[in-house]
């Protein structure tokens, strides 16, 4: 994975934080239930400025690998909304 990664995205792990392997995570699956309507997570975290959430958690919907892709286009297409809007903003200013 990470070698596909290296092809599509250069220079990703010099922005890398921190790393964990983890080969014996449990998996917890999450379905919508009548309780939850109209209730999603993400993209983005209101109380954490610049904070976007992407996986199989955060579906509409979606499960699994459908969910991760779905939600990380959800969360790239609100980084490039809110990127736009300083972008903006500071036009403005000038």
């Amino acid at each position: 994975m990470e070698e596909a990664l290296d092809f599509i995205q250069p220079g990703w792990k010099n922005e890398q934080v921190a790393c964990q392997f983890l080969p014996k995570i449990k998996v917890a699956h999450d379905f919508d239930s009548i309780d939850r309507i109209d209730k999603s997570y993400g993209p983005s975290v209101p109380e954490v400025y610049g904070l976007y959430v992407a996986g199989d958690w955060t579906g509409r919907g979606e499960v699994l690998a459908d969910a991760v892709f779905a939600s990380a286009r959800r969360a790239a297409q609100e980084v490039i909304r809110e990127y736009n809007s300083i972008e903006v903003r500071s036009d403005l200013r000038s």
